[in-house]
């Protein structure tokens, strides 16, 4: 299989193949929770099922930190690589990674002591309090691991790497489930088999990964000893990977009131029906983030080689296939509604007939939720931090909250159901004006500030 170039004409083709390993990087990555809840379920039934996905929002809102450096970073590496400069890229790349493992270690330490009272807060029942204080505190303590993982979703697409990268996450996901069976049903570990497993598969791909890094390699990346200049850069590094952390965080805090909202209303059989659309959009999800992944690592090297007119073409090329994968996936979630329903709850009759009408409505958001979170990404790329935070915002907080509070109050709690579509709508309707309106506005201040882009291909 010939290697697509960041330097090479993208079309739809070299799209695809340039997107597939950060694609299957993503959908690996999210196995962990899909395996979780998969035994938990059905091994450990619904109270346990619900406790970690009480808890799980909060835990990715830690791990969204390695989103922030890790598409921060690679922008602006794809960037020096771009412009020629290898060896500032080596150190951003370092300086990040670095950062990564600190900031792991110590906001890890700090949860870990700190979990009982974050259960009450995402408002775990004494049914599920014990499970949600175990799963939290193990994951909190590998907390480091997890922030890697995320960070080098798109850190090894930027290095040249994606299928070495896609290697290790498939690693990763087959020692989870081998994990997660041998610790919950010979060991009888319960929710902390399941916690250890997951930990357990994330440290070791962190340890591939850096040991792959530290030696000599055929990548365009190697970690090295930063100077003190670098470290300087990291707050721009953050700023423009910001809107991919906020992106992440937003959608898990905002997960976090759903819940509160569901257990309210319909206890623990909502979280729990809720939880199983939530399983089948982190795949649509998985797929999107991947693809847009590689999207920032794209169109921050085109910047780098003033090709306008080829950013043009990736923004109508990527705006294409997000949509013709959201119709795909949509439909899916539809037609399959009820095996999906049944693998994770089929054991108690009034949660799936729940679930299954949950996945029928909430199918349509996969219409156009891709579409929006390439959008934020797409600005990330071109270095426009502020105007990839206001969509990842809106799409993945504002919008959510708002419409979760709104529609039970005016229509009832039944309303609460349609969420996903609504705010979905609302987004993508952002999304159209931010296009039409700051992109092209972005690229004239691009241009006004001497970056003499060339409009040839």
């Amino acid at each position: 299989m010939k290697k697509v170039e960041l330097s090479e004409n993208f079309t739809y083709g070299k799209l695809i193949m340039y997107a597939l390993p950060s694609i299957l990087n993503m959908l690996v990555s999210i196995s962990f929770q899909l395996v979780d809840g998969y035994f938990v379920s059905n091994i450990l039934g619904v109270s346990a099922f619900a406790a970690i996905n009480l808890i799980m929002p909060l835990c990715v809102v830690m791990f969204a930190l390695g989103l922030m450096f890790g598409t921060g970073s690679s922008a602006v590496v794809a960037r020096y690589l771009g412009n020629g400069d290898p060896q500032k890229a080596r150190e951003i790349f370092s300086c990040a990674v670095a950062f990564m493992i600190a900031v792991g270690l110590i906001l890890g330490g700090a949860l870990v002591p700190l979990m009982p009272a974050i259960a009450r807060m995402v408002g775990a029942s004494v049914h599920s309090m014990d499970d949600c204080v175990l799963y939290g505190r193990w994951v909190s303590a590998f907390l480091f691991a997890f922030i890697i993982t995320y960070g080098f979703q798109s850190l090894w697409v930027t290095a040249g790497k994606a299928w070495l990268g896609s290697v290790v996450a498939v690693i990763n996901g087959a020692m989870n489930a081998v994990l997660d069976w041998v610790f919950m049903v010979p060991l009888k570990m319960g929710v902390t088999g399941a916690a250890l497993a997951t930990a357990l598969a994330a440290l070791t791909g962190m340890i591939i990964t850096l040991v792959y890094f530290a030696r000599p390699n055929s990548s365009s990346l190697r970690l090295t000893v930063p100077k003190l200049r670098t470290f300087k850069e990291m707050g721009a590094v953050c700023f423009n990977g910001a809107s991919e952390m906020v992106d992440s965080v937003s959608f898990n805090l905002s997960e976090l009131v759903i819940n509160g909202q569901l257990m309210r209303f319909f206890g623990e059989s909502g979280v729990a029906a809720m939880s199983v659309f939530g399983y089948i959009a982190s795949v649509f999800l998985s797929v999107s983030y991947g693809f847009s992944t590689a999207t920032i690592t794209i169109v921050g090297y085109k910047v780098g080689e003033k090709k306008k007119q080829e950013i043009h073409e990736l923004l109508r090329h990527s705006t294409v296939l997000q949509i013709l994968v959201g119709i795909v996936m949509g439909v899916l979630c539809w037609l399959l509604a009820g095996p999906i329903a049944t693998l994770y709850v089929g054991y108690d009759a009034a949660t799936l007939a729940l679930a299954v009408n949950v996945l029928k409505i909430s199918s349509v958001a996969c219409l156009l939720y891709g579409f929006a979170t390439f959008c934020s990404s797409f600005f990330t790329g071109l270095g426009d931090g502020l105007g990839s935070i206001i969509i990842a915002a809106m799409l993945s907080l504002v919008a959510p909250v708002a419409f979760v509070l709104l529609l039970p109050a005016v229509w009832g709690p039944e309303a609460i159901w349609y969420l996903y579509p609504v705010f979905t709508l609302a987004t993508a309707i952002l999304c159209v004006g931010m296009l039409k309106w700051r992109y092209p506005a972005w690229m004239r201040q691009l241009e006004k500030n001497g970056w003499n882009i060339d409009t040839k291909d």
